[in-house]
C-alpha cells in the first residue's frame, strides 16, 4: 500500500506518522496536508513541511496549556513529538539541524507526559559502562512489582514513538494491573547507538530491576510480555525462548 507517495520509502514513512492516529499521534488531516508540501525524493522539503507542522501544532500545545486546558495541550504535545520525529528523519547525521529537530520531539513529549498526569518516570537502563534512557510507566505509584510489557525499538525507533505504538491507554489499563517500560535500543535519536537490536544483557538488567536508580523494580519477572519493532522483533522473539525454552 502506498500513501500519496510514489516513491516506496516516502511513503512508508507517511503511512508511520499517520498510523500514530489510533493512540492520539497524528490526525490525518494534518498528516496530509503536511504531506502536500513534500516534493517527492526531496529530503528538505520533507523536514521542512513536517518540522513548520511540528512547530504549528506545539504552538497549539501552548496555548491550550496557557488556558490549562492539560486535556488537549497533552495531545498536541504528542502530536508534535511524532511530527518532530517524522522531519529528523531522512536529515544526515551530520546534519545541524537533526539533534535540535530530535530534542523538539523528546522536549514536546516529555510535555506530553506533564500535561497528560500518567504515573511515568525516566529512568536508565545500564548497559557496557554506560545507560540507556528508557521510560518506565506505572498503573498508579505505588510502586509495587508489577507484570509489565518491555516494549523495544529497532535502528531507527525512538523511546518516545514507542509509547504511541503500544497506546499507552491500553497499555496502562488499571483492569490489567500491568505496567510498560519503554526504551530503544539502537539508533535512538539521543545519539547512543547499540550495535544490533534487543541486547540480552539489557533484558536481564529490566528482569532483575537493573535500571540506574535504587528505587526502582522494574518488573515482575515471572510475568512479563515482550514487543519488539522492526529489527528488534526477531530478538525479542529469541529472548522469549531463551527464557522460557519455547514460545506460547
Amino acid at each position: 500500500m502506498k500513501l500519496r507517495f510514489a516513491d516506496q520509502t516516502f511513503s512508508f514513512e507517511l503511512l508511520r506518522a499517520a498510523s500514530y492516529g489510533l493512540s492520539g499521534g497524528s490526525e490525518i488531516g494534518e498528516v496530509l496536508a503536511t504531506a502536500k508540501q513534500i516534493q517527492e525524493g526531496d529530503f528538505d522539503s520533507w523536514h521542512r513541511a513536517w518540522h513548520d507542522t511540528a512547530s504549528r501544532i506545539e504552538a497549539l500545545a501552548e496555548h491550550s496549556l496557557h488556558q490549562k486546558h492539560c486535556l488537549s495541550a497533552g495531545q498536541a504535545y504528542l502530536r508534535a513529538s511524532n511530527y518532530y520525529r517524522a522531519a529528523e528523519f531522512f536529515l544526515a547525521p551530520d546534519d545541524p539541524r537533526r539533534n535540535t529537530t530530535s530534542e523538539g520531539s523528546r522536549t514536546t513529549f516529555w510535555k506530553f507526559l506533564e500535561a497528560s498526569g500518567l504515573c511515568v518516570e525516566r529512568v536508565r537502563i545500564t548497559y557496557e559502562g554506560t545507560t540507556l534512557p528508557g521510560y518506565l510507566y506505572r498503573v498508579d505509584d505505588s510502586e509495587m512489582p508489577r507484570p509489565t510489557l518491555l516494549s523495544v525499538g529497532g535502528f531507527d525507533s525512538t523511546g518516545e514513538e514507542l509509547v504511541m505504538l503500544q497506546d499507552i491507554r491500553i497499555a496502562l489499563n488499571p483492569r490489567w494491573g500491568s505496567g510498560l517500560f519503554s526504551w530503544a535500543a539502537a539508533g535512538d535519536a539521543a545519539g547512543l547507538v547499540v550495535p544490533g537490536g534487543v541486547d540480552g544483557e539489557v533484558a536481564d538488567e529490566l528482569a532483575g530491576g537493573g535500571v540506574d536508580d535504587p528505587d526502582v523494580e522494574v518488573v515482575d519477572e515471572h510475568q512479563n510480555a515482550g514487543s519488539g519493532v522492526g529489527a528488534a522483533d526477531a530478538d525479542v522473539v529469541q529472548l522469549a525462548v531463551d527464557a522460557q525454552g519455547e514460545v506460547p
